[in-house]
């Protein structure tokens, strides 16, 4: 029964996604830019992201409520997707810009989830995974660290280590051979769940994100 609603929401998604197409190549376009600019960490990039969806969804027919349903939840996915590929596109961090990114990241994650909840849109489980991606780049304490990286591993089983030692990476400061055993042990554990809430395997990471 399982694989057969994960084939039904990839024909679902595919279908979404090339409705979605011209807004999505504008959204990386902006994103692209601002990371050249160093607009990071400003909330002009989150400003034009919204804006770029407002203007998209206000030229949708009002009668295709059920598409616009699908068009809103993918939407989301895909938003929240590529504001984590424009995430990974960072290079390390010194100790106050990590803080001043894990603060940027943690009002975008407010403001994008303000904005589909006013579209009704039915993504819930991927609320919170920009604030706990924030909460790994921020935290200092080795054994909170570990709990939100383990959190993060059991909320979305399809992350991967290359995704979080990725993200180590931008952090820095941190002993990633001191957290091998959390994120070994929580991704074991994780091994045989099965979802259709797919984030991270959209998602890709260089090769070169191992551990140390």
């Amino acid at each position: 029964m399982s694989n057969h609603l994960g084939l039904l929401k990839k024909a679902e998604n595919k279908s979404c996604d090339k409705l979605l197409e011209e807004l999505f190549y504008k959204i990386t376009v902006q994103l692209k830019n601002y990371l050249k600019s160093n607009e990071w960490f400003t909330e002009r990039y989150i400003d034009s992201v919204l804006e770029s969806l407002t203007s998209y969804f206000k030229l949708r027919p009002e009668k295709d409520q059920g598409i616009n349903q699908a068009l809103v939840d993918r939407a989301h996915v895909r938003t929240i997707q590529e504001s984590i590929k424009a995430l990974y596109r960072n290079s390390k961090c010194s100790d106050d810009n990590r803080i001043i990114l894990a603060g940027r990241m943690k009002k975008d994650s407010d403001r994008l989830k303000t904005y589909f909840v006013q579209k009704s849109s039915t993504v819930t489980w991927i609320n919170d995974v920009i604030l706990l991606l924030a909460e790994i780049i921020e935290i200092d304490d080795p054994e909170s660290l570990k709990v939100v990286i383990a959190d993060l591993i059991l909320k979305y089983p399809d992350v991967s280590k290359k995704h979080i030692y990725a993200l180590l990476n931008i952090r820095g400061n941190v002993s990633k051979s001191c957290l091998r055993g959390t994120i070994k042990d929580a991704i074991k554990n994780n091994n045989g769940r099965s979802s259709c809430n797919n984030l991270f395997d959209g998602i890709k990471v260089k090769s070169s994100c191992t551990i140390l």
